[in-house]
């Protein structure tokens, strides 16, 4: 070890699976400071240097700037809280962290393209075995669900076993995987991604498999089709209420975004709450000055649903929607939503300069997948799961630069 670096560094793979592992397990605030420890321990590490290496950083830097200082302004005004101002602040803040704790691994120099992957697919594993395990769990200990109540109970979803399903297809060669350990890894993937019922991850391996290049009629991926076909099939035996359920909640997707109504009351607000928001979201942007709708309300604004916030949050307005282009819009107005656009433009120019195939393939389903979320459940500067995707980008990014590629073929 070098003199001077910290210890912490000796097994960096570690590090990388406690980064994965602490946006599911810990809570908000712990894995905010969690972050913040690591960033600042590999600061340290590689003596106090980072690069704003980020495509459109200054962008995403501007948005944040703006952000506090129209927060600010209406703090003092009266208008805002503390506490609206630092949640806004707290999400925007994590995307951060996560891009540059990949950036300060790389520049440690200790961070292998191979190894990484091995790293991601085991806190798949991890996490798909302690989905199915608290799945496991809470049936036993319960005799019937509706399908909140089951999503409430083993969690929404996390993208982390669909991207292990994803390495396990795409990347098998490459990772060393033999075909009994891949089936395996494959089939826990698979089983944890499907018993969550979300339409998101549905959304997602749709992306996955679009961009990832492999040929579609093939004897192998037939075969784990099959595989997943039974894993359905089982999960649909099980909970077959459930499944009814998952399936209505597919047919009237479109429905639930729909904003586009004149008639809302008490039953199609509780059918139709996404696009209700988006509805008093337009709304509330058309009523605002001029100024605002240009650049936005800041940090800490919060969108009136007329007295039905109480469906969704015991607070009496709504700091975020279930549509991360429109909370962006009464956030940052109209410039914000073309910055956004043109920071994702520049991030995925980013991609068409990767060495790896596979890994350019693999960094576009993510930012595609970014976008997607923006639109049906919340984006990158809202959430902390869609926010930690960054890790993963920042990583391949870093591993993709000839200096950092020593001695690796892709097969």
């Amino acid at each position: 070890m070098e003199r001077g670096k910290l210890k912490v560094l000796k097994n960096v793979n570690l590090l990388i699976l406690a980064v994965i592992l602490a946006g599911t397990y810990l809570t908000q605030i712990q894995d905010l400071l969690f972050l913040i420890v690591v960033f600042l321990v590999l600061l340290i590490n590689n003596k106090l240097t980072i690069s704003f290496n980020m495509p459109g950083e200054g962008i995403y830097l501007i948005m944040l700037l703006g952000g506090l200082a129209i927060g600010i302004a209406n703090l003092l005004g009266g208008k805002y809280t503390i506490y609206e101002i630092f949640k806004h602040t707290y999400y925007y803040l994590v995307l951060f962290l996560y891009w540059h704790i990949g950036e300060q691994l790389i520049r440690s120099r200790k961070v292998q393209r191979i190894t990484f992957l091995k790293t991601v697919l085991a806190a798949a594993t991890i996490t798909s075995l302690a989905d199915i395990i608290t799945c496991v769990g809470n049936i036993a200990k319960s005799s019937s669900f509706d399908i909140n109540s089951f999503r409430n109970l083993i969690g929404a979803g996390n993208t982390i076993s669909l991207i292990g399903v994803y390495l396990c297809l795409v990347y098998k060669r490459e990772i060393g995987l033999s075909k009994g350990k891949a089936n395996l890894i494959l089939t826990i993937c698979v089983i944890s991604s499907v018993i969550h019922f979300s339409r998101m991850m549905l959304l997602y391996a749709g992306i996955f498999v679009l961009i990832s290049g492999v040929r579609l009629i093939n004897v192998r991926w037939l075969k784990y089709a099959v595989v997943g076909i039974l894993c359905i099939g089982a999960v649909w035996c099980i909970f077959p209420d459930l499944t009814q359920l998952y399936i209505n909640k597919l047919l009237s997707s479109f429905t639930e975004i729909n904003f586009k109504t004149n008639i809302w009351n008490d039953t199609t607000i509780v059918h139709n709450w996404r696009g209700y928001e988006v509805s008093c979201a337009i709304d509330q942007f058309k009523q605002s000055p001029f100024i605002n709708q240009l650049v936005g309300s800041g940090f800490g604004t919060t969108l009136d649903v007329k007295g039905y916030a109480y469906l969704v949050t015991n607070e009496k307005r709504l700091s975020f929607l279930h549509n991360g282009y429109f909370t962006q819009l009464l956030i940052w107005g109209i410039l914000g939503i073309v910055c956004f656009f043109v920071w994702i433009i520049l991030i995925l120019k980013r991609t068409s300069v990767m060495k790896f195939q596979k890994d350019k393939r693999f960094a576009k389903s993510i930012v595609l997948i970014v976008l997607v979320a923006n639109y049906f459940v919340m984006g990158p500067f809202f959430s902390a799961t869609v926010a930690s995707l960054f890790f993963y980008i920042s990583m391949l990014f870093g591993l993709n630069r000839e200096t950092t590629i020593i001695g690796q073929v892709e097969i």
